[in-house]
């Protein structure tokens, strides 16, 4: 029940010594090259114009039922190294992306998506030229070899010289056809060559192709064979290539975006190196470089996980992955360790879930058990447990911490936030007011270094206004003059004569 993550380099995979090892043994990949036979493009033209209305008024079966199950069977059974687009033109001309069909979930997302195709109306042009337009815009946005299917009812508009110029367009880019006809009735095959639309016939002929004509219980892929022409049943023991050198960077792709792996993850990195490896049967390949390169390959093995990273570690002297370790692209390293650990909880014995709790503030405790448990509360003292429930292995009970971090509970960790009342914490709407009718100021995040340290500055230096008694050099006058009076008449009393007091008789 473990995981394995393999990671690749110069002295890994098809650079070691991999090849028949006990190691490869549980990989899922082999470590030789092998000729890369994918790269097929194809585009599904479902015909969904208001003539595929038409039902049988015996079955109730109708024309848009018949071909939306055939476009589905391609979705279903074609090659997993093959991507297809679909292109529904009806009045409304709908388009679903070329992306490799190398996982179910892919494939399941494209059939559902097809099975919401319909006419709005019985009056829907078949507007085919405007789905050949389109069908081309999506070719020319991936490189490989390229081919559409259409299947339709075979009824034709009016404007047909405008649709054989777009049938012209696309064989001009070297783009493969098949032509499907859908047939309401059973037809035998002389039957089927009479009621093929001549105008259908038509744009095959510019495909240098004829028109198949289906009746109600076939399909264009049923699984038992190769789909298309040209395709091969995979092999376990692929044709070993060399592994061609590397002197430019390779783009990387998610094949597989609902894997649990790539689910949140945009991929944008490109390498400059991997190992040339080929996917065992029953993998699933998660990461390619455009070219089909295999770099992120999945399987189970046993009761466990197995992941092979088919590039480097990032460092070393070759650095071949450098980008996918930085920024989001590292989501994918953390997102593969992940999946390859699984869940790291025991699910057998005695089980213990709990959520995080506050300080303060009791949490639920579950405990899972043949027995009843002893459970610790880090390593001193046992929990009171309770049977809850009609499960007779299931107790419960109750903590309420008070110390904030981490708490153990017979190896089971459980994490004490900061008491409740904290979280409501926050600024005071009116704190900045009181603040600036006292002469201050509240700064944000990027006036600190700025405004705050003038401000400390121009606030240090405070100006106080004291009264200055001025009264001092007038008194000093008033005395100065008092004494010159003084002097000046006491010079005058000594100039005169005085009277001799004679002496009493």
């Amino acid at each position: 029940g473990g995981g394995f993550v393999a990671v690749g380099g110069d002295l890994s995979y098809d650079m070691g010594n991999y090849n028949n090892s006990p190691v490869e043994a549980i990989l899922p990949i082999i470590s030789r090259a092998a000729e890369y036979r994918g790269g097929r493009n194809v585009v599904i033209m479902i015909d969904a114009s208001g003539s595929t209305m038409a039902t049988d008024q015996t079955t109730g079966e109708s024309v848009i039922g018949f071909i939306d199950a055939n476009a589905m069977s391609v979705v279903q059974y074609i090659d997993p190294g093959s991507s297809v687009g679909v292109v529904a033109f009806g009045g409304i001309t709908a388009e679903k992306e070329i992306i490799p069909m190398s996982s179910q979930g892919i494939r399941n997302d494209y059939i559902q998506w097809i099975s919401e195709i319909g006419p709005q109306s019985g009056v829907v042009p078949t507007d085919i030229d405007k789905g050949f337009a389109a069908a081309l815009d999506l070719l020319k946005t991936v490189s490989g070899t390229n081919m559409i299917i259409v299947i339709s009812d075979g009824q034709m508009p009016e404007d047909f010289e405008e649709v054989k110029t777009k049938a012209q367009e696309l064989k001009d880019e070297n783009v493969d056809a098949l032509f499907v006809q859908i047939s309401l009735t059973y037809l035998t095959e002389e039957l089927k060559q009479r009621s093929i639309n001549n105008r259908y016939q038509e744009l095959a002929d510019i495909f240098g192709t004829s028109v198949n004509l289906l009746n109600p219980d076939q399909r264009i892929c049923t699984g038992d064979k190769p789909c298309l022409e040209g395709e091969e049943i995979p092999d376990a023991a692929p044709t070993p290539a060399p592994t061609p050198e590397f002197t430019s960077e390779f783009p990387l792709i998610a094949l597989d975006t609902e894997h649990f792996i790539t689910r949140f993850v945009n991929i944008t990195a490109s390498v400059t190196g991997f190992n040339d490896v080929t996917p065992k049967l029953g993998s699933d390949r998660l990461v390619a470089t455009t070219g089909g390169k295999p770099i992120l390959t999945t399987w189970g093995f046993g009761l466990g996980r197995v992941a092979s990273f088919t590039t480097d570690s990032g460092a070393g002297e070759t650095r071949w992955a450098s980008g996918v370790y930085s920024g989001e692209n590292s989501r994918l390293i953390s997102s593969m360790i992940n999946w390859a650990i699984g869940d790291p909880q025991p699910d057998e014995g005695v089980v213990i879930q709990a959520e995080d709790i506050w300080a303060g503030t009791s949490g639920k405790v579950v405990i899972k058990s043949d027995d009843l448990p002893r459970v610790v509360l880090d390593g001193t003292g046992q929990l009171d447990l309770s049977r809850t429930g009609p499960d007779p292995d299931t107790y419960e009970t109750t903590l309420s911490l008070e110390i904030e971090g981490f708490h153990d509970l017979s190896g089971y960790g459980i994490a004490v936030n900061y008491p409740l009342e904290y979280r409501e914490i926050g600024f005071n709407e009116r704190l900045e007011t009181v603040i600036a009718a006292n002469g201050g100021r509240v700064y944000d995040m990027n006036e600190v270094e700025s405004l705050l340290l003038l401000d400390i500055k121009e606030k240090a230096v405070r100006t106080v206004q004291q009264p200055v008694s001025r009264k001092e050099p007038f008194l000093l006058a008033a005395l100065l003059l008092f004494l010159g009076e003084v002097i000046i008449r006491r010079l005058k009393d000594r100039g005169k004569e005085r009277p001799v007091i004679g002496e009493n008789p």
